[in-house]
C-alpha cells in the first residue's frame, strides 16, 4: 500500500481595512448628536469569525484610527471637533479590536498599515511640533507585536501584494487602477467597497492576477458624504498560502453587521453585541 500524501502546510489570514475607531457629531433635525465612525457590530462579527478561524496572521490595513478631531478637513470646524479626543479613539480601538485579537489569537503575526487617516496624525505634529512623542498611537497602544508598514508602503502573504489603497487616487474602479498599478496580486482598502478585477496576458495563459477591494470595517454613513447615495460596505478578506506562495482568499461582504460563514455558521454581529460577547 501507497504511503498517503502528506497535505502541504498552509498559512491561514485574515485582511481587515477601515475601522475608523472614532466618532463624529452630526445634525439630526435640530439636535446634534455622536455617533461612532467605526461598525461595532461588523468588528464582532469579524472578530468572531477570527475566533473560529484561528488565522496564523492578520493584517491592520490602514485607517484603523479615524482622527477627525485632529483632521485638516476639520481645521476651522470647531462645531465637529467640540468633544473629541484621539485619547478615546485609541482607547476604543484597544477595546474593541487590539484586546479581543491578543485573547483570540496571541501567537498570531501581525501587520499594521498606516493609512490616510493616520497620516492626519503626522500633518497635525508639523503644525504642532511641541506634541511630538507625546500623541502618537505607539505611546499609548502596545503595537510591539505588529509589523508597521508606512503610509504608501506594501506588505506580502506569499504572491499576494496588500496595500492600503490611498496611493490610488479618486477612481470610479479602484480594482482596476490598482492592477494597473502595481501589476501584480493585490488586495487594498480605503473606498469602503468591494470591487474586483482580473488581469490576463494574452501570450501566456498562467500569468493571471487578481486585484480586489475589501470593504470596510467602518460606520456606512459618516458624515462627509454629505448624504449622498453611497456604495459603503462592510466586509473584511480571509483565505489562506501554500508554503510556494499562492493562495485561496476570499472576501465576506456583510448585510447589517452579519454574513454566513464557511460551513453555513452566522455571524450576526448585533446579536454578539446584545450578548455582550465583544
Amino acid at each position: 500500500m501507497s504511503k498517503p500524501k502528506i497535505t502541504p502546510s498552509v498559512k491561514k489570514f485574515v485582511l481587515a481595512f477601515d475601522i475608523h475607531a472614532g466618532f463624529e457629531k452630526r445634525y439630526v433635525g435640530k439636535d446634534s448628536r455622536t455617533f461612532p465612525t467605526h461598525s461595532p457590530a461588523s468588528i464582532a462579527a469579524c472578530l468572531e469569525f477570527i475566533k473560529d478561524f484561528k488565522p496564523d496572521h492578520i493584517t491592520l490595513g490602514g485607517d484603523q484610527l479615524n482622527f477627525a478631531p485632529i483632521s485638516h478637513w476639520n481645521t476651522t470646524n470647531f462645531w465637529a471637533n467640540e468633544g473629541g479626543r484621539i485619547r478615546k479613539e485609541l482607547d476604543v480601538l484597544d477595546e474593541l479590536v487590539l484586546d479581543p485579537l491578543e485573547k483570540l489569537i496571541p501567537l498570531a503575526t501581525r501587520t499594521w498599515h498606516l493609512g490616510n487617516h493616520e497620516a492626519w496624525l503626522q500633518q497635525f505634529i508639523n503644525r504642532n511640533p511641541a506634541l511630538e512623542g507625546l500623541i502618537e498611537p505607539e505611546n499609548h497602544l502596545d503595537l510591539s507585536k505588529w509589523k508597521i508598514i508606512e503610509q504608501g508602503g506594501m506588505s506580502h502573504l506569499g504572491k499576494l501584494g496588500i496595500i492600503h489603497g490611498d496611493t490610488l487616487g479618486r477612481t470610479g474602479n479602484p480594482a482596476r487602477r490598482a492592477s494597473s498599478m502595481y501589476n501584480c496580486n493585490i488586495r487594498f482598502g480605503h473606498f469602503h467597497t468591494y470591487d474586483a478585477h482580473t488581469q490576463y496576458n494574452p501570450v501566456n495563459a498562467r500569468d493571471v492576477k487578481t486585484s480586489v477591494c475589501v470593504p470596510a470595517l467602518a460606520a456606512i454613513g459618516q458624515s462627509y458624504g454629505k448624504g449622498a447615495p453611497s456604495w459603503a460596505l462592510n466586509g473584511f478578506n480571509f483565505g489562506y498560502v501554500w508554503p510556494d506562495g499562492r493562495y485561496s482568499d476570499y472576501t465576506v461582504v456583510m448585510a447589517d453587521g452579519r454574513f454566513i460563514g464557511p460551513g453555513g455558521k452566522v455571524y450576526d454581529g448585533k446579536e454578539l453585541m446584545r450578548k455582550n460577547k465583544y
